[in-house]
């Protein structure tokens, strides 16, 4: 979790306006962590209390104990340029053929593009009533399996034919590559950020897709020239040795 300000007056309440601490809390951790899984956890809105996490616990401390305007928002899969934990995890697992799919993956999820995220985030700082919380996503849920797919292509990977998690799998002491939240079916509703916040997902998933393309491309672009550079002031230096001991050799 994590917090961040704003200014302002012009929000829909609020308080008496001025600044606004704006708390963090990552759907990860605001689902339990102490099973090995979790029922479908589906359209869940900010009068949910699907768990008593320490989050939630973390969510009503600063509530009761701050004198500031407080508002928290909760995020759903974090995705995008910044925020590649979860492909960065997903390519490793499919590389060492470590990873797959829980149920399939047939499940929807609810997502939020980092720029979407920065997008609900000041918008919460200048907006937000005081002491309440917000759901913010790129929109429609997705189904998992798709997602991730559409993620690990970026980077030229292809999960389609890695197997599946079952019961007997879940028996065995083995961390899974999933983090728990995404083992199931878990979809938030923002429709209370969108009419109080005037929130907006502005980057759509084609979209961000695209900008990780784009990215892991000029970073292999970036990774080929630095390997050109270091072939070539190798061979250099073997040059000017080979030069070098045929001085000595003439001497």
């Amino acid at each position: 979790s994590g917090g961040s300000s704003g200014s302002g007056s012009d929000g829909a309440g609020g308080g008496a306006g001025g600044c606004r601490l704006v708390k963090l809390s990552p759907l990860s951790l605001l689902l339990p962590t102490t099973t090995t899984t979790i029922d479908a956890v589906v359209d869940v809105d900010e009068r949910s209390s699907t768990a008593t996490s320490d989050a939630f616990v973390g969510e009503r401390e600063v509530f009761s104990a701050s004198h500031q305007n407080v508002v928290v928002v909760r995020l759903p899969l974090l995705w995008g340029v910044g925020a590649t934990a979860m492909l960065d995890l997903a390519a490793a697992a499919v590389k060492d053929g470590s990873w797959r799919w829980y149920s399939g993956g047939r499940y929807k999820i609810s997502t939020l593009h980092i720029q979407n995220c920065i997008e609900g985030v000041l918008k919460a700082a200048v907006r937000g009533n005081s002491r309440q919380c917000y759901y913010i996503t790129d929109g429609q849920p997705v189904e998992f399996r798709s997602f991730v797919q559409r993620l690990l292509a970026v980077k030229n990977l292809d999960a389609s034919n890695c197997g599946d998690y079952w019961g007997l799998y879940r028996l065995v002491a083995v961390a899974p590559p999933v983090p728990l939240y995404l083992q199931k079916q878990c979809t938030v509703i923002d429709s209370k950020a969108r009419k109080q916040l005037k929130y907006k997902s502005l980057k759509k998933i084609d979209e961000g897709v695209k900008e990780l393309r784009d990215y892991y491309q000029e970073q292999q672009q970036q990774q080929r020239i630095a390997a050109a550079e270091a072939q070539r002031q190798q061979l250099q230096l073997q040059q000017e040795r080979q030069v070098e001991e045929a001085k000595g050799v003439e001497v």
